[in-house]
């Protein structure tokens, strides 16, 4: 291990930072999750737009269309 990577380490340890495995499994997570919130939220309001989807999760309307992409 070199010094670098080393004390790369010992800073991230010092500010209780994760490492970019955990941090990617975390915000993996957490959009599994609002996919899954904004199909419940579809299937109780199907007429809505995205605009109001968007008001409902509190995320932005482009957001919701890239969750829509990945749900159809």
């Amino acid at each position: 291990m070199t010094k670098r990577k080393r004390n790369t380490e010992y800073q991230r340890e010092k500010r209780g930072s994760v490492t970019k495995e955990e941090y990617e499994k975390q915000r993996k997570k957490q959009k599994e999750s609002k996919v899954d919130q904004l199909k419940v939220l579809i299937k109780e309001h199907p007429e809505a737009s995205n605009y109001k989807l968007s008001k409902m999760l509190e995320v932005s309307e482009a957001y919701i269309r890239k969750l829509k992409k990945q749900i159809l």
